[in-house]
């Protein structure tokens, strides 16, 4: 491997697994299937010879951090069903601990 980049002289993805792929000039996404190489848009035009794993997705926004950067001076506006014990101006550690038992709670945990 060079950098993550596996030659197609090594092996190519199974079949339909969407990988990026490179010729060394051009990058774009594509999986192999039974007509070679295939985009959104039909088979590649250009000769493919080397390929990688595309990456893991982002994870998903932490519902807690969303509501902290809208209500970092006020405990005031928490999500339904969660109170958070010790009033305004909480510190965010703190918080964070409170939003965290509560969602266990609620889950039953």
């Amino acid at each position: 491997m060079n950098n993550g980049w596996i030659s197609v002289n090594q092996r190519v993805p199974n079949d339909g697994k969407v990988v990026i792929v490179s010729n060394g000039n051009y990058v774009t996404s594509a999986y192999y299937g039974t007509g070679g190489w295939i985009t959104n848009h039909g088979v590649l035009g250009w000769e493919v010879n080397h390929w990688m794993p595309l990456p893991d997705p982002p994870a998903p926004p932490d519902p807690f951090e969303e509501w902290w950067k809208q209500n970092k001076s006020s405990t005031s506006c928490l999500p339904e069903g969660y109170r958070l014990i010790g009033g305004y101006n909480t510190p965010k550690c703190t918080a964070r601990f409170i939003w965290d038992a509560a969602l266990k709670s609620k889950e039953g945990k």
